[in-house]
């Protein structure tokens, strides 16, 4: 199955890096947190699609479940993806700002 969600969304990204020097002595950032907080807004929508006939009918009765609790479905599933937003963001943003340094992101 393929899910395809679309909804009015905003979202926060807070967070908290170190000054820390690397092997070499140069000081870059290094990220400690970094929280994503979403707010899923309007009316959302979910379009799933079924490529596999033999779970038809698994699959209509999720999609059907799905779309008639969407609201609920959003509360339950808003977390998760919010803290694995926030992980995967934060490992991404410490390996990037690991090879700049503090001095060319913010120069004095």
């Amino acid at each position: 199955m393929i899910f395809l969600f679309t909804a009015n969304s905003r979202g926060t990204i807070t967070g908290r890096a170190d000054i820390v020097p690397n092997k070499k002595g140069v000081k870059h950032l290094k990220v400690k947190t970094l929280k994503i907080n979403l707010n899923v807004g309007g009316s959302p929508n979910l379009q799933i699609e079924n490529r596999d006939e033999r779970n038809a009918a698994v699959a209509n009765t999720a999609t059907n479940f799905i779309l008639q609790n969407r609201r609920q479905v959003i509360q339950i599933v808003t977390p998760i993806a919010e803290d694995t937003l926030s992980e995967v963001a934060r490992q991404y943003a410490d390996d990037i700002l690991s090879t700049m340094p503090y001095s060319e992101i913010l120069p004095d």
